[in-house]
């Protein structure tokens, strides 16, 4: 049986490893070329920065880490979040994306 804290379906993962690239930097540059989500590029560049700032590397592939299941984590808060603020459609919308994550985190190898 597990204890309270260890979560069941999204496993405790290692820290990230150094590794090689710039997810951040990647996603900004192909975004601005597609001419996608200009409002949010500025935002996007400065939580790159807090990033770099809080871990000294930026979100880098092959980091030893499930990008799927911090994404599942990352989502589960935002639908929280959400649902604090009142906004119970937008939370729901978080959870149909959870669920999805949460299936490919327990199919991949």
């Amino acid at each position: 049986m597990a204890d309270d804290l260890t979560p069941t379906l999204l496993p405790d993962q290692p820290p990230p490893v150094a590794s090689v690239g710039d997810v951040w930097a990647h996603m900004i540059s192909v975004l601005r070329h597609e001419q996608r989500f200009p409002d949010l590029l500025p935002v996007m560049e400065e939580r790159r920065a807090v990033g770099i700032a809080r871990y000294g590397v930026p979100l880098q592939i092959h980091n030893g880490r499930d990008h799927r299941a911090d994404a599942a984590q990352e989502l589960l808060d935002a639908a929280a979040y959400l649902w604090a603020a009142g906004d119970y459609d937008d939370a729901r919308r978080c959870l149909f994306m959870v669920q999805t994550l949460v299936r490919k985190v327990k199919e991949a190898p």
